[in-house]
């Protein structure tokens, strides 16, 4: 009983600090464009569109944005083995407060209509040029995150505390696949104060995906 109070808690904390508290804009792109994010990276082809649009170039020509909330997601053509490795750096200034501690986060998916496949993910994030996530992990036949559901999505999130008060710059470095680049999809962008309600989250054991209906 006492777990699922505190689920319920964590659960109505994120939630309500997800919707009041973010410190992105334009998280999840519903303005249907990148308003509000920079863009570097090396990769050359990448947008912002509809659930269901198909991602010409994709080593999977099946390849589709999936969108988690809303109507709008980011996608990207990435290759993190390729010759040379293509990535997709989205980035925004932020104002932090000293001694605050911030949640930092987002969610993938490899969009797909038919075929069941996978690619690597290679991933970091930093805050005011400070590494504070990496991840590195090849795909494998049946991985959740592939497909065209909301529920195909693979989140990854740190935690981070202020050390200065002031404007830094929070960047999500993505890439992923091999040596063929392979469309993304990514949504719901977050940087959230604490207390922090995915570490309280992880200690009820609720799960990391919050699903669309």
């Amino acid at each position: 009983m006492r777990n699922r109070i505190v689920v319920l808690l964590a659960a109505t904390a994120f939630c309500a600090a997800s919707a009041s508290a973010n410190l992105i804009t334009n998280p999840s792109f519903e303005t249907g464009d990148f308003a509000g994010w920079s863009i570097g990276g090396s990769a050359s082809s990448y947008g912002v569109d509809l659930d269901g649009t198909t991602i010409a170039g994709s080593y999977y020509s099946d390849s589709v944005v999936n969108v988690r909330t809303g109507e709008y997601a980011a996608w990207g053509l990435v290759a993190a083995s390729g010759s040379p490795p293509v990535n997709l750096i989205l980035s925004q200034s932020i104002n932090v407060v000293a001694g605050e501690a911030y949640d930092i986060g987002f969610y993938l998916s490899i969009g797909r209509t038919d075929g069941d496949g996978s690619a690597g993910r290679t991933i970091r994030m930093r805050v005011g040029g400070s590494q504070i996530y990496t991840f590195d992990a090849y795909g494998s036949t049946g991985d959740p995150f592939v497909g065209s559901d909301p529920s195909n999505f693979e989140h990854h999130y740190a935690s981070w505390t202020a050390a200065t008060t002031g404007a830094v710059t929070v960047e999500y470095d993505l890439s992923g696949s091999g040596t063929a680049v392979v469309g993304f999809s990514y949504d719901d962008f977050y940087v959230l104060p604490g207390p922090s309600a995915l570490a309280l989250m992880a200690l009820a054991g609720f799960g990391k995906r919050r699903r669309r209906a």
